[in-house]
């Protein structure tokens, strides 16, 4: 009969964590999908997240198509060789 509490102590912590990972999940898709906007969608996210209309922009906003573009480091490297070849001419 001891363990009551812990246990519902345990039930509310996984709770809270679920809850906050649900609310935080627009940032979350942001910071992985590199955003341009990471910030921005991350004070709409916090200041808004917990109204639903908040969150569902953010949610939007996160799968929008304004990322950074991925290069390889290789490709990079070449662009800088491009350069100084175009220079010297």
């Amino acid at each position: 009969m001891t363990d009551k509490p812990v246990t519902s102590a345990i039930r509310v912590a996984t709770g809270l964590i679920l809850c906050l990972t649900i609310v935080f999940l627009p940032t979350g898709i942001a910071l992985i999908r590199q955003h341009n906007n990471f910030m921005p969608i991350l004070l709409v996210n916090l200041l808004l997240g917990f109204t639903v209309l908040g969150w569902i922009v953010a949610l939007i906003w996160s799968f929008t198509d304004n990322t950074r573009e991925k290069r390889s480091v290789f490709e990079i490297l070449e662009s800088f060789k491009d350069d100084e070849a175009g220079g010297k001419d």
